[in-house]
């Protein structure tokens, strides 16, 4: 089974492209997860994107927000 830390030891960069601003985040931090081979499950930890100093932290919040709701209409956002 893959740890959690094995899975940032991988050095990959990966693009996401949406047509639109209403994608909820957990659909980008599960497609990410695919995208580099990641379990996301309760051991690994908790899921989290950070975007302009905004914190979405856990499965909830992030079910619950859209890009929209983070400010993001079009163009490119970096998400960490």
């Amino acid at each position: 089974m893959e740890s959690y830390s094995s899975c940032y030891k991988q050095p990959k960069v990966v693009a996401l492209t949406f047509a639109g601003c209403d994608y909820l985040l957990v659909f980008i931090v599960m497609h990410f997860a695919h995208a580099l081979f990641c379990r996301l499950t309760p051991s690994t930890g908790v899921p989290a994107i950070v975007y302009m100093r905004q914190e979405v932290v856990g499965s909830k919040a992030l079910s619950r927000t859209s890009l929209r709701a983070l400010g993001i209409m079009k163009g490119n956002a970096l998400l960490r």
